[in-house]
């Protein structure tokens, strides 16, 4: 950012209105000494010393303004050019210096409120420095210094207006992040529920494993159960049929028994049979 241009100073005596044996003359004079010499501060609390006791001195006023503007105090710099403005019988050098002076003075404050983002402070100290400079300019139209601070000026002013219009067109940043914060909270949630969804998942997909390794253990045991009562039902089914089981002489004697009863029961039929056949009378 380019800076203003250095102060048109005239370090004036307070003679010309006081007596030189007055104390605010001295206090004038010394504090034109230090000010020669670098010793802003020293040269300020001189001045200052000289203006308690010449309240109305315009030089004083002047003096004032080129002690705070090396401070960079530049507030106090535009007040004390503006009283040094004021009233009949400045010197026309003195109020052209003192004008040119308040403009840089309200141009330097405008600028650094500019880039505190302060924009509405920066706004009106820089609109008051460009009125400033076209006032001198009026007067005294070959004074290129005061141009260039107007230029100056104008294009911080312009830089303002450029910030207003991006700032009508984006939507306001203190909604976008509470938006972005909403959204990251949202998120942050989602998440969280998914996390928690995911770990009931597994705890009910560890229920459902651990029922069925039960149930499967239940089944296998009754499984077992079932298949040693069979085994039980089969030993003892075994164990009777091996009581009824017989030895091949006792079936061989079964079946000869058999055998004889079937040859006694023929035998009998014969017999009978025989004796109910009638006589044919003839002799064979």
């Amino acid at each position: 950012m380019r800076r203003a241009s250095r102060l048109v100073v005239i370090l004036v005596l307070a003679g010309g209105v006081a007596g030189f044996g007055d104390p605010a003359y001295f206090a004038n004079k010394r504090g034109n000494d230090n000010y020669k010499q670098g010793r802003y501060e020293d040269a300020l609390t001189e001045y200052l010393k000289a203006q308690e006791r010449e309240p109305e001195n315009k030089s004083i006023d002047y003096n004032l303004g080129n002690a705070y503007y090396k401070l960079g105090r530049f507030g106090d710099a535009a007040d004390a050019y503006s009283r040094s403005l004021k009233g009949e019988g400045v010197d026309k050098s003195l109020r052209l210096s003192a004008a040119f002076n308040r403009g840089a003075s309200l141009l330097e404050e405008g600028s650094g409120a500019l880039k505190a983002q302060k924009t509405e402070e920066a706004e009106k100290l820089l609109t008051a420095s460009v009125e400033q400079y076209k006032s001198l300019l009026k007067k005294d139209r070959a004074n290129n210094a005061a141009r260039h601070n107007l230029e100056l000026a104008l294009a911080r002013l312009k830089d303002i207006e450029k910030r207003k219009q991006e700032q009508r067109h984006k939507p306001d940043q203190k909604d976008k992040k509470q938006k972005e914060e909403k959204d990251q909270s949202q998120s942050q949630e989602k998440k969280k529920g998914e996390k928690e969804t995911s770990k009931n998942e597994n705890m009910d997909n560890k229920k459902n494993s651990k029922k069925q390794r039960d149930e499967k253990l239940k089944a296998g045991k009754e499984d077992e159960k079932k298949d040693k009562a069979e085994r039980t039902d089969n030993q003892n089914n075994k164990s009777k049929n091996t009581g009824k089981e017989i030895t091949p002489e006792q079936a061989l004697r079964i079946f000869n028994a058999i055998e004889r009863d079937e040859k006694k029961l023929k035998e009998k039929m014969r017999a009978k049979a025989l004796r109910q056949a009638p006589p044919t009378g003839k002799d064979w």
